[in-house]
């Protein structure tokens, strides 16, 4: 007859510590990323990105 000790399922905190707080992490680049682009010129960034770029350019 198994044991109960050896039937439980592993809990959250039993985690390796990196791997229980992955969602946090990318949530927290996402706003550091975004908080970036704010500060820096929206216009140097999203020229790049394919339907959004397109306004940004000039005609000389």
């Amino acid at each position: 007859m198994a044991q109960a000790c050896c039937l439980r399922q592993p809990s959250a905190a039993s985690a390796p510590p990196l791997l229980s707080r992955t969602p946090t992490l990318v949530t927290w680049g996402g706003v550091a990323g975004t908080g970036i682009i704010w500060f820096t010129d929206w216009k140097l960034v999203l020229q790049y990105v394919p339907y959004i770029g397109g306004k940004f350019k000039t005609e000389d």
